[in-house]
């Protein structure tokens, strides 16, 4: 583009040729766009995407995921940026289509600090995911499951050495909904 584009990650399409994973300051509605690029086996660039918000947006890991004969969907994640609907960044994983239309999105958000998704896999029919979260006086992971269409948070953890973080602060946005009892900040992974 005519500014700043990053790539990340690449990962083969299922239709063939690869997907590119970043951000663009070169397009979008924000300062920086989640970008998905696809280029063919020659690189040639066949399409791009942008999704994002008003504040500095970025993937930096994908899959593919596909079960049976089931048309496959691609996974991203990174993080949705501050904006005038956040103070700060939050933990993002948009669920889309082989075509890249996006079908639904988790978005993690927190009260008292940045939260970014920087890992994706899919396995037992859930999605894991691992971040982190960084606020004042405190950084720590987090990571958890959700079903496998985005539709059900299941379990999410973020041990901190101190016990401070309250899991209150956090908010999950989308179709998916903190059930009683799935929050457990000491709990191993499942």
């Amino acid at each position: 583009g005519q500014d700043w584009d990053f790539g990340y990650k690449i990962i083969a399409h299922p239709a063939g040729g690869f997907l590119i994973l970043g951000e663009t300051w070169s397009e979008g509605n924000g300062e920086s766009d989640a970008a998905v690029w696809f280029i063919n086996d020659a690189g040639d660039l066949l399409n791009e995407w942008t999704f994002g918000s008003t504040g500095v947006d970025k993937f930096t890991d994908a899959l593919v995921k596909q079960i049976g004969s089931a048309e496959p969907e691609i996974l991203l994640s990174g993080k949705l940026g501050a904006d005038n609907a956040a103070a700060y960044d939050r933990g993002w994983i948009v669920r889309c289509s082989e075509g890249l239309s996006q079908l639904n999105e988790l978005v993690l958000a927190s009260d008292t600090g940045d939260m970014f998704i920087s890992g994706i896999d899919y396995a037992h029919s859930k999605l894991h995911f691992a971040g982190n979260h960084v606020g004042t006086g405190h950084q720590f992971g987090i990571r958890g499951h959700v079903n496998d269409n985005l539709g059900q948070m299941l379990f999410i953890s973020a041990p901190s050495a101190d016990g401070s973080f309250n899991w209150n602060d956090v908010v999950v946005k989308g179709d998916s909904a903190i059930y009683p009892g799935m929050i457990d900040p000491y709990r191993d992974w499942e």
